[in-house]
């Protein structure tokens, strides 16, 4: 029982992993272009 668990949820868990690095990825991204954005901007203003 234990084994057909594992052979179940082994897959399951790699997708799973898998999509939640890929939403960690997307959130840096768009963390990083907000920060771009705001940077850019101050140097307008102070200009």
């Amino acid at each position: 029982m234990l084994m057909a668990m594992y052979l179940h949820l082994g897959p399951y868990s790699r997708y799973v992993i898998g999509a939640i690095d890929r939403r960690i990825e997307e959130l840096d991204r768009e963390a990083l272009a907000k920060r771009q954005l705001r940077y850019q901007s101050s140097i307008l203003t102070k200009v």
